[in-house]
Formats: C-alpha cells, structure tokens, sequence
C-alpha cells in the first residue's frame, strides 16, 4: 500500500499519535523502500535481525560496539527491531530459537542495546517451513505441548525491566575482549556482560553505576558495586550478568524481576544437563531433598530451555548438604522417562553454589 495512503488512514484514527509500524523489507527486487514510510510510523528494520545472525554465528560480538546507525542502518527513533519473527525464523534469515544460547543471548543483547523499538518473538517449535501451531493454536501452558514461550524465559522477560531503566542512556564502559565477550554500561542507570564463549569468564566490570547492592537479573543473584563502580563476576559460557537501578534486591520489593523459582538464594546448586527433547517435553530434576520433589517426578522442579539443547535451574539448598539426584524427560501427557545409570551425587560448599552444569542425560 502507498505510504501516502497509510499515512491518511492514520490521521483519521480517533487518536492519530496512537503507536504506528510498517513492515516493509529492505533489499534488492522489494517493491517499496523502507524509508518510504518513515514518515508515518515505525518501520521494521529486517537488516538488524539479519547482521545479529551474521555476528553470533560467524564473527565476533567485539563488532557489535557501533550496532545500528553506524552499520548503515535506518534512524534508531523510526526503527522496529526484532532477533527473530515468525517468517523469519523458518526462512533461514535470522537466528531462532533452535540456535541455543546464541538466540537467548542475541535478546539480552537486542533489549540492553540503545537502538530501535524492540520486538520479542514468541512461538512454537516447528520441524518444517510451514509447520502450523501445535494443539490447534490452543496453548494449555508454557513449555507444553511445543510452545516455546520466549517471552517468559527468564533471560529474556528481565531485560523488560533493563531497557525500561536504561532509557534515554548511551553506551558507556564499552569493554570487550576482542572476541565473543563484552560488556557495556548505559549511563549510570544498567550495565550488562555477555559471554557468548564455551569458558567461563571471570572479571572486574568497570560501570557507571552507583555504589550499593543490585540484583542480577539474568541469575537472580546479588552482586555488590563499590565504591569506584565495579564489581566481580563469573560468567559460565552463553550466559550473561544485567544490573539496573530499578532492581537493587533479589528478595523481592526493590527488584520487578525476582526469580519466583527455588534459585534465589545464595547456597544451593546450579543443574545443567545436555539433554535433547522432543515437541512437547521438558527436563525436570529429582532427588532426595524436598527442594528435588524427595524423588516424586510429580513434584520435581522443571529446568529451564532457554539455552536448549543444554536446561539449566538453580536450586536453593542448605550450605553443606550432600544430596543425590537424578534427571527425568516428561511429556504432555504426563509419562515420564528415568535417565539411566546410578543415582548422582554432589554436596553444597559452605558457601554459594555447587556448579552442575557439565552434566549429560545418560540415556
């Protein structure tokens, strides 16, 4: 349609500053430009989804310092920008979600980044291009029967909170390592570190941030800024650590994003387990701890897929105890597969967390 003719159409709405964007596809043989319809609303910004790809999968996020603008891309103001949307993410053209943590990762990046009006893609799993939505596109519960739910992983509804926090902040303490790990400031209201390596990385964050306690809300774990703005974390591979000013507690009141799960503490384990899965089935972990459903696959907390095939929780348990478990498969219909082999064992150090996250389901 014209960009002439949408423009009236909107300046008859009952409201005409009502939020407004156009989906027009920037490229080669594309009927219209973009920047056509600039003038009217929003515009989506296809090339962002398409370079946030190019960057995860094969060069470095060292590269993403100038991201937008500074890449050709249109005015940041008039840009709709998403990681991945429904055509997108079966056409090839961006990541999606059977990208691991490469796709989580490209979200926390997406909503900390200071560019464009962002959009979270949340959907179901899918085997073909033209893969319909299971149940008939009756959706009982997130993580059943297929649905993906992006939007409610952990990784990625936080950063809601962070980008609301960080707004009208450009970039500061810039820091990368030349390679897939960076971290960056906006203004002295968030900053974020993305690890998108297999090791781990353990460094002192230079923010702007002030002094105090914040909660991060990648982890739901407390972390401590002194006085000079910096503090001290590790990051395991494809994880990331998110502080921002409107989440200075984990435990509930000061932070909008504390994590309603058994993980908030500050001593317990931390499960990790490759394990692959079909549409409608999810990975829970059972033990001989009530926090582990006492071996009860009904009452077993279920591990999270955002960094799917590896499902990760955080469990609370007390400093010191020694514990054994075991991780179960079920689907929607409640059957439930026992992985093979002896009982797992591990024991809570006397203080934060024992690290689970090499584990691989024994079939």
């Amino acid at each position: 349609m014209p960009a002439a003719d949408l423009a009236n159409i909107k300046s008859r709405l009952t409201n005409p500053n009502v939020y407004w964007k156009h989906e027009a596809i920037y490229g080669a043989g594309e009927a219209v430009s973009p920047s056509e319809y600039l003038g009217s609303g929003d515009v989506q910004e296809f090339r962002y989804g398409r370079s946030l790809k190019q960057v995860f999968l094969n060069e470095n996020l060292a590269n993403l310092k100038n991201f937008g603008e500074g890449w050709g891309f249109m005015e940041s103001g008039k840009s709709a920008v998403f990681v991945d949307n429904h055509d997108t993410e079966r056409g090839g053209d961006t990541l999606n979600y059977k990208n691991g943590s490469a796709y989580t990762l490209a979200n926390v990046f997406m909503l900390a980044w200071p560019y464009g009006s962002p959009d979270v893609h949340s959907g179901y799993e899918f085997s073909n291009h033209d893969a319909g939505p299971p149940g008939g596109g009756q959706v009982n519960a997130c993580y059943a029967d297929g649905w993906k739910c992006q939007h409610d992983w952990r990784e990625v509804s936080s950063m809601v909170g962070f980008r609301n926090a960080a707004r009208g902040q450009s970039v500061t303490n810039w820091w990368d390592n030349g390679g897939d790990q960076i971290a960056f400031g906006r203004g002295n209201k968030a900053y974020v570190a993305i690890n998108h390596e297999g090791s781990s990385l353990t460094r002192t964050f230079q923010t702007s941030l002030p002094a105090g306690d914040y909660c991060d809300v990648q982890s739901g774990r407390g972390v401590t800024v002194n006085g000079s703005g910096q503090f001290t974390a590790t990051l395991g591979g494809g994880t990331a650590v998110a502080l921002h000013a409107n989440a200075r507690t984990c435990s509930g009141g000061g932070g909008p994003n504390p994590d309603p799960g058994p993980g908030n503490g500050q001593s317990g384990a931390s499960f990790g387990v490759n394990a692959t899965t079909q549409p409608g089935q999810n990975i829970y972990v059972t033990g001989d701890q009530a926090a582990l459903g006492n071996w009860n696959p009904a009452n077993a907390p279920k591990l999270d897929p955002a960094t799917y095939p590896v499902w990760k929780l955080d469990v609370n348990l007390p400093a010191g105890t020694s514990f054994a478990y075991k991780y179960v498969r079920k689907d929607g219909q409640g059957n439930v597969t026992w992985e093979s082999g002896a009982n797992r064992t591990a024991t809570v150090p006397s203080s934060g967390k024992v690290t689970l996250t090499a584990d691989v389901w024994r079939s």
